[in-house]
């Protein structure tokens, strides 16, 4: 697929692509790859690629790292922001966060990233979450989020309906594709 495509933005939404000052965001850009998104109090901006599209909420910033083989790779440093992956046989989509990494073929969730953790809720399909050392790697299901925090960087909190449901310190069937790293 080609780039990121800004469909929509309101508010305070700016972009620093390598090499170049933070600029604001234009409607109908193509974001280069490596090019950094934030958003401010006011924020959100819609990025569109083929079936795959990216809601930034305020106070958000990702880093649009792009393709390297069969993977499609987003940094989150802060914020929250929801992926809508559509459903694929190969390329896989990964986000990367300071605490915990996701790994997806097709589906729909939410990534958030505070001080000291960073959260992914399933809202349609599976996602196979990792610590981000990979130690502990799990499937998480809808309606559960996987929490890792500063704290314990080797542990994946599921959670279910606000209650921690288990505590995952392991690999429970390995990150999918082995070359798949922070």
């Amino acid at each position: 697929p080609s780039g990121w495509r800004v469909v929509q933005s309101v508010g305070a939404v700016s972009t620093v692509t390598p090499g170049t000052m933070q600029v604001a965001l234009k409607p109908n850009e193509v974001l280069p790859l490596g090019t950094r998104v934030r958003t401010g109090d006011t924020g959100q901006v819609l990025l569109v690629r083929g079936e795959e599209q990216i809601i930034l909420d305020r106070n958000s910033e990702i880093v649009v790292d792009g393709e390297r083989g069969i993977i499609t790779r987003v940094r989150q440093q802060v914020g929250t922001a929801l992926f809508s992956i559509g459903k694929k046989r190969d390329p896989y989509f990964e986000v990367n966060t300071p605490y915990i990494a996701a790994l997806v073929k097709g589906t729909t969730f939410t990534v958030r990233v505070s001080r000291g953790q960073s959260d992914v809720s399933v809202i349609e399909g599976a996602v196979q979450v990792a610590s981000r050392d990979r130690s502990a790697v799990t499937l998480l299901k809808q309606g559960t989020t996987g929490s890792v925090k500063s704290a314990r960087p080797k542990e994946i909190q599921i959670i279910r309906q606000g209650r921690v449901e288990r505590r995952v310190t392991r690999n429970e069937g390995g990150w999918e594709i082995g070359r798949a790293h922070v």
